[in-house]
């Protein structure tokens, strides 16, 4: 399990925590999870193990936990950032010129990080404010990790 975690969830989540993902994204990327977890515990399809019980059996957490966890990291240190830098313009920054495709149009960076703050249960518009103080914004991140490993 060792160098599955250091060298193919390394791989597999390289730049995670600056993705804009959507469902069927976390999707496949579970699916993959669940076949190099079973392939590795030796678990067959016909076991009918569910994907929970070989989260547990692995004693890891989910593909969106870790990505979820990994982008409030990110943007907790993004936000206590000077304000010049890029990624924090970024962030922050909103369409100057032009106008988005009609219909629904593709998230933002900022759209994205609405999902782990709530599954985080930390305010949307109190966010950058928590993450100022990096100490009690790390508490924030890890302590739901109850909460993060019940989305296996």
């Amino acid at each position: 399990m060792g160098v599955y975690r250091a060298v193919v969830l390394a791989s597999l989540l390289y730049g995670s925590e600056t993705w804009v993902t959507y469902c069927h994204h976390i999707r496949l990327l579970e699916r993959f999870h669940q076949c190099c977890l079973r392939t590795i515990l030796n678990v067959l399809w016909y076991d009918y193990v569910t994907n929970v019980e070989v989260i547990q059996r692995a004693r890891t957490t989910s593909i969106e936990a870790l990505m979820l966890t990994s982008q409030l990291r990110r943007a907790g240190h993004v936000s206590r950032m000077e304000d010049h830098r890029l990624p924090k313009k970024n962030i922050y920054g909103e369409l100057s010129t032009g106008s988005r495709d009609r219909g629904a149009p593709k998230k933002s960076y900022k759209d994205s990080l609405k999902k782990p703050l709530e599954t985080c249960h930390i305010d949307q518009h109190q966010w950058s404010n928590l993450a100022a103080d990096n100490v009690t914004w790390r508490r924030t991140v890890y302590r739901p990790s109850t909460t993060l490993n019940s989305l296996a």
